[in-house]
């Protein structure tokens, strides 16, 4: 706003001061009028981007909603490709994602389900027994939260487990719950049999091929890891021992060495049957032990620094101890319900009741959702969303300028109307005040224009080659003119305010004041 003063002091300025302040009070109320319109205006619109601001605060939720029908359908894709794998029907399939939700969210479980589909995964890719698995999905559920492994461990010592020929639930159960309670006697827990299971297990049955029940060779090698585990620096150390000692024992020099001492590694009653399969370990290592009567100088003799290891610890009480563990299943049990009890897994379980929410809710819709961006052209899609989200949060965020200002300016007004309405000076610095308040409307409906010219921008980008685009931008820089003049009396009048489009300059133009000749 630009002001022009010419004070002439010939000796009139106390009447001509008079005079103007009434003038000036006049122009003020009308100005405030017509500027009121455009203030109404500027506010009706930050009422609207008020709104669109509620709504862009919730794009956090369409973010939630975006990345859940992501889960679900990646969940959708890994059932897929397991039924592919399991030649599985999908109603097959659909009743195992169901079963696999039931147990995670089991009260003595509450573990992500993402994790037992890894384990299941995992069996059907080394067994290709996909019954076996759907078997034991809760037993896969109470393996993982009592060790806190991970799916893939998991999977891998189940799959060894249908390798050794056990069948049946509960006696998967009661083998894994036997390798718990030798872990809680000895040092080799049963969450570093998790991590190292698969090893063991597969160097132990190599050499058993089935010669015994399975329950029996767990037994037996759970009881062997054990002694060998307080013998060495880490389980880590106690797993190679094991592989190196069983590679050992099935090598020929080293049997030719072992039979020339007395001892006979094979078991003779599987070769009666035709299977050649060494006897149980841990009756081998208690021979071999009291043949060389535990010096360290024959051992050498036989087996390599690694393998040599299985003996450190090695005494009968100690073996016998751990062979005769008698287990039910109650153990695992109890410590699954532990660890379901935490802060962690109760968060684990509401996500997994979303997760099944979504699964079941939302699948359908997402489906289509997909098939529609794909006939459209999901790209096109998504980076036109992007810009106009942009644009709306520019909006907002002017509009939160705006209110800010507005109570700032709002009190100057006040102040300038209250203190010295009788006075000329008075009302210069109302009407300043009004200026500045002027300038907030000013402002927000400049916010739009900016917004209005992103959101064209992203039209133009996406789908119409800049037409919208333009048009918008035409729009929107474009000028408000209010034409403040004196008439002949001498009192002032607004007499036009101009708007073009949404936004741009106002410019104020109110003639001369206050001149006089005395």
């Amino acid at each position: 706003m630009k002001t022009s003063i010419i004070i002439d002091l010939a000796g009139n300025l106390e009447a001509r001061a008079r005079r103007y302040s009434r003038a000036i009070h006049r122009m003020s109320g009308q100005a405030r009028r017509d500027l009121g319109l455009m203030a109404g205006a500027a506010d009706r619109v930050g009422r609207g981007i008020d709104r669109l601001g509620n709504r862009y605060s919730l794009a956090g939720l369409g973010a939630g909603a975006v990345l859940a029908g992501r889960q679900v359908m990646d969940l959708q894709r890994r059932f897929t490709r397991l039924g592919i794998q399991a030649n599985r029907s999908r109603a097959v399939m659909e009743m195992l994602k169901r079963e696999i939700f039931e147990a995670a969210m089991a009260p003595d479980i509450r573990i992500d389900p993402q994790a037992i589909t890894t384990a299941v995964a995992e069996i059907v890719e080394k067994t290709g027994d996909l019954d076996f698995a759907r078997e034991n999905i809760r037993n896969i559920g109470l393996a993982l939260q009592a060790t806190g492994a991970d799916g893939q461990a998991i999977g891998g010592i189940f799959a060894e487990m249908e390798k050794m020929g056990l069948k049946g639930s509960i006696t998967v159960l009661r083998v894994l719950d036997t390798l718990n309670e030798q872990g809680k006697m000895g040092a080799f827990t049963l969450q570093n049999l998790a991590a190292l299971g698969p090893r063991v297990f597969s160097a132990y049955n190599s050499v058993v091929k089935g010669a015994r029940s399975g329950e029996q060779v767990v037994r037996e090698m759970g009881a062997a890891l054990q002694v060998i585990r307080m013998g060495t620096g880490s389980s880590e150390q106690a797993a190679t021992a094991f592989e190196r000692l069983l590679a050992e024992l099935t090598n020929v020099d080293k049997l030719k060495m072992l039979r020339a001492g007395g001892i006979q590694v094979f078991d003779p009653k599987a070769a009666a049957r035709g299977i050649e399969a060494i006897r149980p370990i841990n009756e081998l290592l208690l021979e071999i032990m009291e043949k060389t009567k535990g010096r360290r100088t024959i051992l050498g003799q036989i087996f390599g620094d690694e393998a040599i290891r299985a003996f450190n610890a090695l005494n009968a009480e100690r073996m016998r101890r751990f062979m005769a563990v008698q287990a039910d299943g109650s153990a695992t049990v109890r410590d699954s319900a532990r660890a379901a009890r935490d802060a962690a897994a109760a968060m684990t379980n509401l996500h997994t009741a979303w997760q099944r929410f979504a699964d079941a809710k939302l699948a359908g819709p997402i489906q289509a959702l997909a098939d529609a961006l794909n006939r459209l052209g999901a790209s096109n899609a998504i980076e036109a969303t992007a810009s106009l989200a942009g644009a709306a949060g520019a909006a907002w965020l002017g509009r939160k300028a705006y209110k800010g200002g507005k109570a700032g300016t709002g009190a100057l007004v006040r102040y300038g109307t209250g203190a010295a309405r009788r006075t000329a000076g008075g009302a210069l610095a109302r009407l300043g005040a009004r200026a500045l308040g002027m300038a907030n409307p000013v402002l927000a409906v400049g916010s739009v224009g900016l917004t209005a010219v992103e959101i064209g921008s992203a039209f133009e980008k996406a789908f119409i080659g800049g037409r919208i685009g333009e048009w918008l931008y035409d729009v929107t820089h474009s000028k408000v003119d209010v034409n403040i003049r004196l008439d002949q009396d001498g009192r002032p009048r607004v007499r036009s305010v101009r708007t073009q489009g949404l936004a741009g300059e106002a410019s104020v133009d109110h003639g001369p004041m206050m001149v006089g000749n005395g």
